[in-house]
């Protein structure tokens, strides 16, 4: 499973969001297994890959060569996500 996948459905069970923190809402359509069963969990599931994948972050800098933690100004990343910083 896509870790997308399974952050979403950890979220969608652990959200305050009514009956659907039961996990049998997870469930899979029979006929198109990649579809939740639930249109409301359908539903949240393309809202949730939107939300993701309009994100664009910027690059990090590294602060030298071979840097294993690079950076972002948190600048940058606010304007990214559409926030003042």
């Amino acid at each position: 499973m896509c870790k997308m996948r399974e952050e979403f459905e950890e979220w969608e069970c652990n959200a305050d969001t009514g009956p659907l923190t039961d996990p049998m809402w997870l469930m899979r359509d029979a006929c198109s297994p990649e579809n939740y069963g639930i249109v409301q969990v359908q539903h949240n599931w393309e809202v949730w890959q939107a939300s993701r994948t309009a994100i664009r972050l910027p690059r990090p800098h590294l602060e030298f060569e071979g840097d294993l933690a690079p950076e972002m100004f948190a600048s940058e990343v606010y304007t990214a996500v559409g926030l003042k910083p």
